[in-house]
């Protein structure tokens, strides 16, 4: 079920991308309250999730390869590889210009599969807020392992 400030809302659907809409028809059809302070905040959210779904596909199509940590590899002209196998941006390249080159370059990349989700994670915000947004949020981005920026604010929830 889902809640907009309290109430059940009627929302139309119908000019929101496919697969917003799926996860729209999920959500309002599960015993779980899920609950928005607007329609603006619920559409922002599908439009996230559809945009990380999207992500997810075109690092797969990239060509990009899993490795372990001590084997990552990146573009060096992009991102610098440190000794535990974390990619660090080189000085001078935006956030938003370093995830889109794993994307368009990514037969230059190998990384562990933390790391591999937490680019999906970054690409679908990418592709979700203004680009200036992106690199204020996250200027000194590091992708390595479980530890992300503390702007992402990943929250889990069981059950």
């Amino acid at each position: 079920m889902i809640l907009i400030a309290g109430a059940q809302a009627s929302i139309d659907i119908s000019r929101w991308p496919q697969l917003a809409r799926e996860v729209y028809i999920q959500k309002s059809s599960s015993p779980v309250i899920y609950r928005y302070n607007s329609i603006e905040q619920l559409q922002f959210e599908m439009r996230l999730r559809s945009n990380i779904l999207q992500a997810a596909h075109g690092l797969n199509r990239s060509g990009a390869r899993f490795a372990t940590f001590k084997d990552t590899y990146c573009n060096e002209r992009v991102w610098h590889r440190t000794p535990e196998g974390a990619l660090q941006l080189r000085p001078g390249v935006t956030p938003a210009a370093g995830i889109r080159d794993i994307f368009v370059h990514g037969r230059m990349y190998g990384f562990e599969c933390a790391t591999g989700i937490l680019i999906v994670l970054y690409k679908g915000i990418l592709d979700s807020i203004k680009e200036s947004e992106f690199n204020r949020l996250f200027a000194n981005l590091r992708l390595y392992d479980w530890q992300f920026d503390p702007d992402l604010k990943l929250i889990q929830i069981q059950g």
